[in-house]
């Protein structure tokens, strides 16, 4: 599933969920394998919460839209309360397993911090407290008759996209906007509904922004031109995506973590390096349709000779 944004489906050829820009318990940075593609592997135990020098300043990001614009961020159908509730649990869960944690849980809802209760469930948007504990964005998927719909979630960081565009809609609505067919959308409707509670799914995504911007809110159309900016100053940006089938609801758990890093500085180090190869062949490769889906068809030319130039390419 891409995350209902202006990115898109992917393999990812790593087998072991290690790092993604040397954090720790997630997928390498190396998370740009064949665009428009399927792409999930089982996380087979491994702690997928990324709890880095990121999560502070992701949570006071997410406060401050709370603060600003908190129904823009978390909407939920009122039939959904339950389930948000159980994805809290989740979480809850998913933190207790990563020992470096400052966070514990006192009682279902409260969280402290070295002693101290930071944060309160909100019992009408369960969901919204559970994001905060996490820099990872949740959406909560359900099953009915007209197919797989985005129920409920708290989205603070979009990659062009809206919440308010895409809420209890169906994924093949979600998905308009990108380039891929009908045999693809049946795919990702039968994974979704053979993914069991006990075998989440994880992925990863990729696309070029012009700045580093985590919120990048837009409507419903994806055909403007992102306008990135010359040589390397453009921003990488990476999502770690997972799927978790919620046991009691039947739900399933969209999560989102983002990372941006600027292209120049990918040159600093092998792994980083490994990334602007891989992102030359990839973007080399694409379709014209494909370029323009991510805005980047203005920018081609420029883009591919500076990152031919890292790698050492000269053809």
């Amino acid at each position: 599933m891409s995350n209902a944004s202006g990115t898109d489906l992917q393999t990812e050829p790593s087998t072991n969920m290690q790092n993604h820009d040397d954090a720790p318990n997630i997928p390498p940075a190396i998370a740009l394998a064949t665009p428009f593609a399927i792409g999930l592997k089982p996380i087979d135990g491994q702690p997928w919460l990324v709890m880095d020098e990121d999560v502070e300043p992701f949570r006071a990001e997410k406060l401050t839209l709370y603060d600003t614009a908190f129904h823009d961020v978390n909407m939920g159908r009122s039939d959904t309360l339950a389930a948000q509730e159980e994805v809290a649990r989740l979480i809850r869960d998913a933190l207790h397993l990563i020992p470096a944690s400052p966070w514990k849980f006192e009682t279902y809802g409260t969280a402290t911090k070295d002693g101290e209760v930071r944060i309160e469930a909100n019992p009408s948007h369960p969901i919204s407290a559970a994001a905060l504990l996490v820099p990872d964005d949740l959406l909560l998927m359900r099953r009915e008759e007209d197919g797989w719909r985005l129920v409920a979630g708290s989205l603070a960081f979009p990659s062009s996209w809206r919440f308010k565009d895409k809420f209890d809609k169906t994924m093949e609505r979600i998905h308009e906007p990108v380039p891929i067919d009908d045999r693809m959308h049946s795919r990702i409707t039968r994974i979704f509904d053979m993914l069991r509670a006990d075998t989440p799914l994880w992925r990863t995504n990729w696309s070029l922004d012009p700045h580093y911007n985590l919120r990048e809110e837009k409507g419903e159309t994806h055909t403007s031109e992102k306008g990135l900016p010359p040589g390397g100053e453009a921003y990488l940006r990476t999502e770690l995506q997972t799927l978790h089938k919620l046991p009691e609801s039947g739900d399933i758990l969209f999560t989102v973590r983002t990372k941006l890093r600027q292209l120049e500085r990918l040159k600093d180090n092998a792994t980083g390096r490994q990334n602007l190869a891989l992102l030359c062949r990839q973007f080399r490769d694409m379709s014209d349709e494909q370029r323009r889906y991510k805005g980047l068809t203005a920018d081609a030319a420029q883009l591919i000779g500076w990152l031919k130039e890292q790698v050492g390419e000269t053809a």
